[in-house]
């Protein structure tokens, strides 16, 4: 029993040491291209090296501890994963890897799961925010027709918010990688939008506003975008958490 216990001690010391090692390679590649990080508001250097191992998993997980500490998946709005400096410090790692807008990454139904809302996002942004539970609000991308459909339900369900946006990619807001351009930005404007409760008909709603998304990180199954008011909101597939 002593000889497996050392053997599984051993392993995983293997595995602890690598994945620093990983962080420490990530680290250095990353502010090469720019990346400004500060161990001691990250928790120190063990902690960085850490996080930056694998930042998509351990971002993964951090909303996951989240969800489960608010108890019924309401989204936490800033209010114990938003503020976190270990949640900061892995937007950035996901941002310095130059995964922008990509148009067959971005198609198809997204859930959301955070909206870190500024002090310069709009009133309705702050009201619908507070009012979503993960699972009821979603931002689906069609590609083809150049919209995308904002879609938040009320917590019973019984009311949904409804509008749709076209979109175009833009050169502005691009950034550096590698010494390749990453395209980030998609203007936004939009088109209509309406409130539908229950039985009762449809009320349109004056929503006519432009503005633009940053994509901070996209793939297959993970999304983070920054809207123009400062606004940070992460999306996920369906099946991811």
């Amino acid at each position: 029993m002593k000889v497996l216990r050392t053997v599984s001690l051993m392993a995983t010391g293997v595995s602890v040491v690598s994945a620093l090692s990983a962080g420490v390679a990530n680290l250095q590649k990353w502010k090469s291209n720019g990346l400004e990080v500060n161990p001691v508001v990250a928790g120190g250097w063990h902690k960085l090296t850490s996080l930056a191992s694998d930042p998509k998993t351990s971002l993964i997980e951090l909303m996951k501890e989240s969800m489960s500490a608010e108890g019924d998946g309401t989204q936490t709005q800033g209010k114990t994963l938003g503020i976190s400096e270990e949640f900061d410090t892995l937007v950035s790692f996901l941002e310095a890897q130059g995964k922008g807008y990509d148009s067959k990454l971005v198609d198809g139904e997204w859930l959301l799961v955070l909206a870190k809302n500024s002090k310069q996002s709009t009133k309705s942004q702050k009201l619908f925010g507070k009012m979503e539970k993960f699972g009821t609000t979603f931002q689906n991308f069609d590609v083809s027709d150049g919209t995308f459909l904002n879609l938040a339900s009320t917590p019973r369900g019984n009311g949904q918010v409804r509008a749709k946006l076209s979109f175009n990619p833009v050169g502005e807001g691009f950034t550096k990688t590698d010494g390749k351009i990453v395209l980030r930005r998609v203007a936004c404007k939009i088109m209509n939008a309406s409130f539908k409760y229950w039985k009762l008909p449809k009320l349109p709603l004056p929503f006519r506003a432009k503005g633009y998304l940053d994509f901070v990180y996209l793939d297959e199954d993970l999304r983070i975008t920054r809207g123009n008011r400062g606004g940070l909101f992460v999306h996920v597939r369906e099946g991811v958490l």
